[in-house]
């Protein structure tokens, strides 16, 4: 029920809910503020705490400065809810529009989960790969998957030559850092 009373050159506009859209604070260069949650504190309305959203994750290490500028289409997800798009590594930490989406719903101290080759089934590829190919280098098996150079930093991390010399613990662990890759990010970009 809304109610509008004139007097003079001022209206008094009575309602019994109101909400204040006011726009975001995130971009201060272009103008943005929080004037307009100021506005709404001095008048004791409830006010939605605000975070950034839309904005690429950081990593308190530049742990993927080596694979910057690489990209994959992935399916990330975070709190139950998942995208399938491209993640960019970056000197900072990880963007592009798969991170982009998740970081509305990702919360500051909390995992997000990573596939990085999403339309693959690493695991039985591998199995297969190490059967018929086992001189095959981790890096080169990835790389039908994934981008060269992020094959290549990824294999780094299981220290064998050979898809022959993998032990069973590490296929494991080398599906698990292409099909659920677990990262917990240290903030965004604001």
């Amino acid at each position: 029920q809304l109610s509008v009373e004139r007097e003079g050159s001022l209206v008094a506009v009575r309602a019994q809910n109101l909400v204040l859209a006011s726009g975001g604070k995130s971009i201060p260069k272009m103008g943005a503020s929080g004037f307009a949650y100021d506005i709404a504190a001095q008048f004791g309305m409830d006010i939605i705490e605000t975070r950034p959203a839309l904005v690429p994750l950081t990593f308190s290490d530049q742990r993927y400065a080596p694979i910057s500028g690489v990209s994959c289409p992935s399916r990330v997800t975070a709190n139950g809810v998942g995208f399938d798009e491209a993640t960019l590594f970056t000197h900072r930490g990880l963007s592009g529009p798969s991170i982009l989406q998740i970081s509305s719903y990702w919360r500051q101290g909390e995992p997000i989960h990573i596939n990085l080759a999403p339309s693959a089934d690493i695991k039985p590829a591998l199995e297969r790969a190490r059967k018929n190919s086992p001189k095959q280098s981790p890096a080169n098996f990835l790389g039908g998957f994934l981008p060269a150079r992020l094959a290549a930093h990824i294999a780094g991390q299981i220290p064998k030559e050979r898809l022959a010399d993998l032990s069973g613990f590490e296929m494991q662990t080398l599906c698990g850092l292409v099909s659920d890759w677990t990262v917990k990010p240290a903030g965004t970009e604001g």
